[in-house]
């Protein structure tokens, strides 16, 4: 029983971030490009994550690029050349259209990218991929893993567990 305690007390502690649990939920795209991250090209509509691919080809940049969104994962694909300009921002922003996903938490490189974003970028609501200079050929892809903060109610329950399981010891 101590070693379940320390472990549900260790859990709560150390438990930062968590899956994105972005399927089934509403996401927006937009294109980026001007000077900073919120200088929109073009939306690129919003659309229910699922399986399979979410946005495919982005007229706003006359490339072939599409855009998958799993749970935990984003994946950009470039499926001819895309050359992007050295404008301060020249990339991607998603959005939790509904506001039903948790906070992001992070957003990073997965070993599985052909090649890496310039810059990468999260708020509460908002991912932002920035590929300013880059070109990329057929068959590269970006994919990067998702993160979220996690629903207090499920941390205050993490933690009740852990009370409950030391306060039982101690009896």
């Amino acid at each position: 029983m101590k070693k379940v305690a320390i472990s549900l007390v260790m859990a709560a502690l150390f438990a930062g971030a968590s899956n994105a649990q972005m399927m089934g939920q509403s996401m927006d795209l937009d294109t980026i490009f001007g000077a900073n991250r919120d200088s929109v090209l073009n939306n690129q509509g919003v659309v229910v994550v699922g399986n399979g691919i979410e946005w495919n080809g982005l007229p706003a940049y006359s490339m072939d690029i599409t855009v998958d969104v799993s749970d935990t994962q984003v994946t950009v694909a470039i499926n001819g050349t895309a050359n992007f300009t050295a404008n301060g921002w020249n990339g991607l922003r998603l959005s939790d259209a509904g506001g039903t996903i948790p906070a992001f938490a992070s957003l990073t490189h997965n070993a599985a990218s052909t090649f890496n974003a310039v810059a990468l970028e999260w708020t509460n609501d908002f991912l932002y991929i920035n590929f300013q200079g880059l070109s990329q050929g057929a068959g590269d892809r970006l994919v990067l893993d998702v993160s979220v903060v996690p629903a207090p109610g499920s941390m205050a329950l993490l933690g009740a567990g852990g009370l409950v399981a030391v306060r039982r010891r101690r009896r």
